[in-house]
């Protein structure tokens, strides 16, 4: 992780590259510890020389360094798109059907697959256009989940799971018969007339 060596020199650059900027060294050095120590120090580096090295006239904010190390730890150009996964499940499944030994699919695309009906559903499918379309959407979803999942701070992380029991409580389990059954119960109390005749 991000040592403190690595940090104040990423500051002293940021600070150095906008001299002409008003930046209190001190504050900057605390808030730039406080958001990135969880990152590698290879990727903070390399984000700050990234930063630097662009045409942008404004000092880079503490959130956009994170979010360019957390591009470059996690390899965020080489993750296919959706698209691109469309293509390889194709490929896959022509490649594989009814092939008893099988490579994994990609965890991604597997479950954008999962989330639309499941591999057998896409082909026997005879609307390839809107399951491409529902693919492209669920993958999309999954790849910005593992984002958020990969860039959270590590306090955010911590209250996330203290606030897990709160959340569950107020949403109940979430699943769908819990709201069909109040719905239902709902609609029973509605035409009670109270002459005890269920």
């Amino acid at each position: 992780m991000a040592s403190k060596e690595t940090i104040a020199k990423a500051v002293t650059l940021v600070t150095e590259n906008w001299a002409d900027r008003e930046m209190n060294y001190a504050i900057t050095l605390r808030l730039y510890s406080k958001v990135l120590s969880d990152l590698p120090d290879e990727a903070v580096a390399a984000a700050v020389m990234q930063r630097i090295g662009g045409d942008n006239p404004f000092p880079p904010r503490v959130g956009e360094i994170r979010q360019l190390a957390i591009d470059i730890a996690s390899g965020a150009d080489e993750v296919m798109s959706g698209q691109e996964a469309w293509g390889a499940l194709l490929r896959w499944m022509r490649r594989y059907s009814g092939a008893t030994s099988k490579p994994q699919l990609p965890p991604l695309v597997a479950k954008a697959a999962s989330a639309i009906g499941g591999i057998r559903y896409i082909g026997m499918s005879e609307n390839t256009p809107a399951d491409r379309a529902r693919f492209i959407e669920a993958y999309d979803i999954f790849v910005r989940r593992e984002r958020a999942k990969i860039g959270m701070l590590p306090e955010v992380r911590e209250a996330r799971r203290a606030l897990a029991g709160q959340r569950a409580a107020m949403l109940g389990d979430g699943r769908r018969d819990d709201h069909e059954q109040m719905l239902a119960e709902e609609r029973a109390a509605a035409f009670d007339t109270g002459d005890g005749d269920d």
